[in-house]
């Protein structure tokens, strides 16, 4: 669950707290955006690799991968899962 919260912020107050509705598809969002960060970086690294700053993720929870992989089953999807060192 995530909260939402409404600042005034010409008195840093806070207006309202609500609850932030979230979506599969956010998920989903989230999934791609790091798939296109993954792929930035490698070409970055490929064409700069003396001077290429990056930051490394650490591997994903096993815990996390299984409940995804779950939730997809409803899903008409085709999903290639790769490590990468």
């Amino acid at each position: 669950m995530k909260m939402k919260f409404t600042v005034d912020f010409q008195t840093n107050n806070i207006n309202d707290i609500s609850i932030y509705q979230t979506y599969d598809t956010n998920e989903l969002v989230e999934e791609y955006m790091l798939l296109a960060n993954v792929y930035v970086a490698e070409k970055i690294y490929n064409h700069y690799p003396s001077c290429a700053v990056l930051r490394r993720h650490p591997p994903p929870k096993e815990k996390e991968v299984k409940i995804r992989l779950n939730r997809s089953i409803h899903y008409p999807l085709y999903l290639k899962i790769t490590v990468m060192n």
